[in-house]
């Protein structure tokens, strides 16, 4: 069984649009791939599934993932999110 809420939803149509946004947000030296999913070698137990892969090969270490959130809700109705 397959759950898609209107908020998964939401998410999953929005999410090629914020990750183009994050790239634009970085210096022009990035490339983003799509990802699946990550197993622990110490907890084979443990997985992970990021949205993207990172690449920026001017960073110390050069990849690394990306998940991205889409809220259905406007910023000033999540009173738990802070801008930085």
């Amino acid at each position: 069984m397959k759950v898609a809420t209107q908020s998964m939803q939401h998410g999953l149509s929005c999410e090629a649009v914020a990750a183009e946004a994050f790239v634009q947000l970085q210096d022009n030296n990035i490339n983003i791939y799509p990802f699946g999913i990550i197993v622990s070698t110490h907890a084979p137990w443990l997985a992970a599934s990021p949205d993207r892969k990172v690449y920026q090969p001017s960073m110390n270490p050069p990849s690394g993932s990306l998940e991205i959130k889409c809220p259905v809700k406007p910023l000033i109705e999540c009173l738990y999110l802070k801008r930085d």
